[in-house]
């Protein structure tokens, strides 16, 4: 995708990763509502608009093709959990007085020989990510 070799920290990295991950997804048609929207129980990395209008709440998750785990790992139940309970507080301050369909994806960006490649799983169902757990907590 985009985004040249550098050494950067995790933190420069990772936004480098969201803003492929931006890049991508308005590549495609959709619209970048939010970035980083803090919640008390938690963060969104990306808010964005699908071309029906759905909003669709985006986490990311960036690795180095070096890294010795892959970044889906990082979407625990728990991670999972605090994503779904952000996006409800998103709703009902941003969104109160509007009917909207949403739904949650997730993006993976991985650097590999300098070049960062983005996979995007679209409309995940968070139930296949939490198992028995549920998305109480």
């Amino acid at each position: 995708m985009s985004g040249a070799a550098k050494d950067d920290g995790p933190e420069a990295f990772g936004r480098r990763a969201e803003d492929a991950a931006a890049d991508f997804l308005t590549a495609r048609g959709f619209r970048v509502l939010d970035r980083n929207y803090l919640t008390p129980g938690g963060e969104l990395d990306l808010v964005a608009a699908a071309a029906d209008g759905t909003v669709v709440f985006v986490e990311v998750k960036a690795a180095r093709a070096r890294a010795a785990t892959d970044p889906r790992a990082a979407f625990t139940p728990k991670k999972v959990r605090r994503v779904y309970n952000a996006a409800l507080t998103y709703l009902q301050n941003e969104r109160a007085d509007e009917d909207v369909d949403f739904r949650f994806d997730f993006v993976v960006v991985v650097e590999r020989r300098g070049v960062l490649e983005v996979e995007h799983y679209a409309a995940v169902p968070l139930q296949d990510w939490l198992g028995d757990e549920g998305l109480s907590e």
